[in-house]
């Protein structure tokens, strides 16, 4: 009787988005490992079935970090804007020696500039090309034996990041008509979880909610269901924005995004 092996998956930046994306895994019986700066959230780890690693971007221990890639996917959940590129090519490189098949990169659609339009995968002339975002994105696509896929995360909401607070804040809400772009933490795992078992690679993705109301339509609604004081928004209005499309992942990936609204109250 021969038995399969249970693939593995190593989680670079196991925080806010990557634990819930690691006990997801579990429940599908991927070997898991995940990856924290912090001595405390070891316990929690071992709790959930996570096998935990400390790792230092900026101290790199080699013995440490062939280890932690010695499995069969690697998934990056490090906030962009704080990775240090020289220390993620190290990872890159140590990773394209390794038994890693598929690389995904949690990236963020605050790569594109503010057109005043529907931006999809394609309209290249939308990226900033100055930003952090779009030099990690270049360094992770440098690497094509790694098999990259880029999600890029519109706005991460849900759970204990609930915009609905905002409407008991005091603060004045700019840009009212400018419009929002928002995915929930269990869509986004979700999405995350499907690029991992597809045989889609070297492919970016938008990974958005389908309704794109405008700021002052969206903190007044949420305002209404939690019965709140809806916040006060600036008259002054530059009307800048931009609508992310969704299109390709929902077709490439046949993946459903849950109401903007879902999961608020």
């Amino acid at each position: 009787m021969t038995t399969t092996r249970s693939q593995s998956i190593s989680i670079l930046g196991c925080g806010w988005l990557g634990f819930p994306l690691a006990k997801a895994l579990l429940l599908k019986d991927y070997k898991v490992k995940g990856s924290t700066t912090s001595h405390q959230k070891l316990n929690p780890f071992v709790a959930n079935g996570i096998e935990p690693v400390i790792i230092q971007m900026n101290n790199l221990n080699d013995e440490i970090l062939t280890d932690f890639l010695n499995s069969d996917y690697l998934v990056i959940a490090i906030p962009p804007s704080s990775i240090n590129l020289a220390k993620l090519e190290l990872v890159l490189e140590q990773a394209s020696k390794s038994t890693i098949q598929k690389l995904i990169l949690i990236s963020s659609t605050g790569i594109y500039r503010e057109t005043n339009s529907e931006i999809d995968e394609t309209n290249l002339d939308a990226l900033d090309r100055e930003s952090k975002l779009f030099q990690v994105e270049s360094l992770v696509n440098s690497f094509p034996d790694l098999n990259p896929v880029i999600l890029r995360m519109a706005g991460l909401i849900g759970y204990d990041r609930q915009p609905v607070r905002y409407g008991k804040s005091p603060r004045v809400k700019s840009n009212p008509n400018g419009r929002v772009n928002m995915i929930h933490q269990d869509d986004a795992v979700k999405v995350i979880v499907k690029a991992i078992e597809s045989d889609i690679k070297n492919e970016s993705f938008n990974c958005c909610a389908d309704q794109h109301p405008t700021k002052k339509e969206y903190y007044t609604k949420l305002a209404e269901i939690n019965q709140t004081e809806i916040p006060v928004f600036d008259s002054v209005t530059n009307d800048s924005f931009k609508i992310i499309s969704n299109q390709k992942v929902k077709q490439m990936l046949e993946f459903g995004f849950m109401d903007l609204y879902e999961g608020l109250n």
